[in-house]
């Protein structure tokens, strides 16, 4: 983790911490990258609250029950990525949710070129961002961690 990476987590560690949150997340194949960030951080213990990782949305949606006649076309889909915030807030039982939307990458693939769907439920309001990663397959992780959590911190600056 470079200086940058660690700083981001770092400060939304203590952000959270220093509001009393706890935050949940829902990552789908992302091997739980983002959460394992936040988590190795000094007030990751403390902040992080419960973490769902399943390999595909589809896997997700099943898992928080989430009606699958509304996404049948677009289970991979900014809309599915909020309502997974907004249950995924409860089912977690944490103050604020984040979703992490990505597909698998393809097993072979050196360099990728992946969209990949943010939702952040506040208890009031369900924030979202879509990123687009144009890169070397191997990078992935350690870049949408440090964007995701980068996005949760924007939200409650």
């Amino acid at each position: 983790m470079s200086e940058g990476e660690s700083s981001t987590a770092e400060t939304l560690a203590q952000l959270l911490a220093d509001r009393g949150l706890s935050l949940g997340t829902v990552e789908c194949a992302t091997g739980g990258s983002v959460g394992h960030r936040l988590f190795d951080t000094e007030e990751g213990p403390a902040v992080l609250g419960s973490s769902l990782n399943v390999e595909t949305v589809e896997e997700a949606i099943d898992v928080l029950g989430l009606p699958w006649h509304q996404f049948q076309a677009g289970a991979f889909s900014a809309k599915a990525a909020r309502a997974a915030a907004r249950v995924g807030r409860d089912f977690l039982e944490t103050d604020l949710c984040l979703a992490v939307w990505a597909e698998p990458l393809p097993e072979a693939a050196t360099e990728v070129h992946e969209t990949v769907y943010l939702a952040l439920h506040t208890g009031e309001d369900v924030l979202d961002e879509t990123l687009h990663y144009d890169g070397a397959t191997g990078d992935m992780a350690g870049w949408l961690a440090e964007e995701a959590l980068g996005f949760v911190r924007r939200a409650l600056a």
